[in-house]
């Protein structure tokens, strides 16, 4: 039995409400047209929520990390008499050619840029890949002459952008292993000890709607964390608990982490 809208809002966080209507159109649109329905870039919260009700729904869909792994990736939502295609997909990845002997780009550059610079909404853009000073990214194909056309300079450097294929898909830079020790697994206490900052700021920086812990925004301080969280914080990057190596002799909990830190 299908579920509406109204039943499912309840199993989610209230700024999700949105996202969940636009996967209802997206579904009745389809329906309605008799006809598949591509999504924007969208994050694996996204995708949890909309794989949810999807399959609720009993509505077929294809996801775009049946191309190649993708951390942001695009639904395709299907009618029944659809044939997978997987250029239907519309993603192209991207090398960006650039000097690299006088300076590196970074991530947050790049993103900066290409918001900034197309005037075009988040969704177009998927991952970015960094590693060794080179930089790839997913892009909606639709989008490529557009941007090739607008953006020609990150920063003070020259730019160019240059499609190549999914094989040559870079792994990115698995950030830094750090050892860190908590008084807690909360939330709260653990960004604390990642950003070297007051307890009393992070708690800001949860109140103003920038933290994300397994990309679901968060809004208790006291989340309980666990071996395997990721914790996004906007402005700041993001890290992962990968191991405990048990209690301090004063009870405290040793934490390994892998930190991936905005640049």
């Amino acid at each position: 039995m299908k579920k509406s809208s109204q039943s499912i809002y309840q199993h989610f966080h209230p700024s999700e409400k949105p996202f969940i209507d636009k996967v209802f159109q997206l579904i009745e649109k389809m329906e309605t047209s008799y006809s598949y329905q591509l999504t924007d870039f969208l994050d694996p919260r996204q995708l949890t929520i909309a794989s949810n009700i999807l399959a609720s729904q009993g509505v077929s869909y294809f996801l775009s990390t049946a191309l190649c792994p993708m951390e942001q990736a695009r639904l395709i939502i299907a009618p029944d008499y659809y044939v997978y295609h997987a250029e239907d997909f519309e993603i192209s990845l991207v090398e960006i050619d650039y000097p690299r002997k006088f300076s590196q780009l970074t991530h947050r550059q790049v993103m900066g840029a290409f918001l900034n610079q197309s005037g075009l909404k988040r969704g177009f853009l998927g991952d970015i890949l960094v590693a060794d000073g080179r930089i790839q990214c997913f892009i909606d194909s639709r989008k490529l002459p557009y941007l090739a056309q607008e953006v020609t300079s990150i920063g003070r450097l020259p730019v160019s952008l240059r499609e190549i294929a999914f094989e040559e898909r870079l792994v990115g830079e698995s950030g830094q292993e750090r050892f860190i020790i908590s008084s807690s697994l909360r939330l709260d206490k653990v960004v604390a000890q990642v950003l070297k900052k007051p307890r009393s700021q992070v708690l800001a920086l949860i109140e103003q709607g920038r933290v994300k812990c397994d990309h679901a925004l968060v809004d208790k301080p006291s989340l309980e964390l666990a071996i395997g969280s990721l914790v996004s914080i906007r402005g700041y990057g993001r890290f992962q608990i990968e191991k405990s190596k048990g209690l301090s002799k004063q009870g405290k909990y040793k934490l390994i982490i892998r930190q991936m830190m905005s640049k």
